[in-house]
This record gives C-alpha cells, sequence and structure tokens, in this order.
C-alpha cells in the first residue's frame, strides 16, 4: 500500500473522551484502537526526602555543572569520548581521594567497567582530551586551573595530575559534608 506524496500515511491518535459515573477516570476511545483506554493522572508522589536528602540531591547536580563548566572552560570539547570518561574519573577521585595513588590499578579500571571499555582505552582517551584541551583552551583559564603547569616549557600535565587538580578545586567550591556521600558516580 503507497501512500500519496505529501500525505503521512501514520497520523496521530485522537481520543473522544466520555465521562462515565467515576469522575476521575473518564474513559477515551483512541482512533485506531477498537477498546475503550483508561485515562488517568499519576497521583501526587510524597517522598520521605528530607532536607538533608534534597540539600545533596542539590549540591550534587551543582558539582555536575560546575565540572561540566570547568571542562569545557579548560577546552576540552564535549563530544570527545575521553571527556566523559575524564569527567567521570574525576567524580570518583572527588567523592574517594584513594584514588590518587592508584589510577592505573583502580581508578581507570572502574571508569572502564561504568563504561564498558578497557582501561588502556580510557586512559588514551583521557589523554587525547587532555591535549586538546591544552592546545585549545584559553590560556588564562588554564593558567587560573594549573598555574605552573601552563608553561609551554613544561607541557600539558599527567592525566592523574589533571584528575587531581580539578577534583581539589570542586572539593575547595563543594567540601564534601555529611550530606554529600559515595554513591559510586
Amino acid at each position: 500500500m503507497r501512500s500519496e506524496p505529501g500525505k503521512n500515511q501514520f497520523s496521530p491518535a485522537k481520543a473522544i473522551f466520555f465521562p462515565t459515573h467515576d469522575e476521575e477516570k473518564p474513559i477515551a476511545y483512541m482512533s485506531g484502537f477498537h477498546f475503550p483506554v483508561v485515562v488517568q493522572e499519576l497521583p501526587d508522589v510524597k517522598t520521605d526526602c528530607s532536607d538533608e536528602c534534597a540539600s545533596a540531591f542539590s549540591t550534587e547536580n551543582e558539582l555536575m555543572h560546575q565540572l561540566t563548566y570547568m571542562l569545557l572552560d579548560c577546552g576540552i570539547p564535549a563530544n570527545l569520548t575521553g571527556y566523559l570518561y575524564v569527567r567521570k574519573a574525576i567524580l570518583l577521585d572527588y567523592h574517594n581521594a584513594d584514588y590518587r595513588g592508584a589510577v592505573y590499578k583502580a581508578l581507570y579500571p572502574d571508569v572502564a567497567a561504568y563504561f564498558h571499555t578497557t582501561p588502556s582505552r580510557v586512559e588514551r582517551a583521557i589523554r587525547h582530551a587532555i591535549e586538546v584541551g591544552w592546545s585549545r583552551g584559553n590560556i588564562e583559564v588554564l593558567e587560573k586551573y594549573f598555574g605552573y603547569s601552563t608553561n609551554p616549557n613544561r607541557g600539558k600535565p599527567t592525566n592523574s595530575a589533571f584528575i587531581a587538580t580539578i577534583s581539589n578545586h570542586l572539593q575547595l567550591q563543594f567540601p564534601a559534608g555529611p550530606a554529600i556521600k559515595d554513591s559510586g558516580t
């Protein structure tokens, strides 16, 4: 069956509502369906989340926004796979400082497991993202975050130095208190 040019053979569903004895649940007969569909709104969900829980959620969102801003500000484009890997690595390092001494043995494998890839690919993608950011980034912004490392004679920072430096800046802005717990992100 061919449709005419310019005519869409699929049309959006149209509903005709009929009142029922129960005002809460009107019945709708949808075009294309030969059976009644019960239409109802979802009830308001009340959560047991206290102000502390809401504050932790808000702080975690602010943390993600700030981290995203910092990485983009450093010149790392979001379309690189290494951008996702370095963001995850920084978050893991922020929540658990034990990763700083075991970047190759713990951090890369955990990031690789999260993204279903290998630790060597994670390491290479992060290195590439840092190289791109170092070559494209604004020198004033890089000096703000990395200070001495922006000297052209010294080259770009290592992956672990980059992750630790950004994580330290985040810890200064968002001190990990009782509201933020290790969520495994």
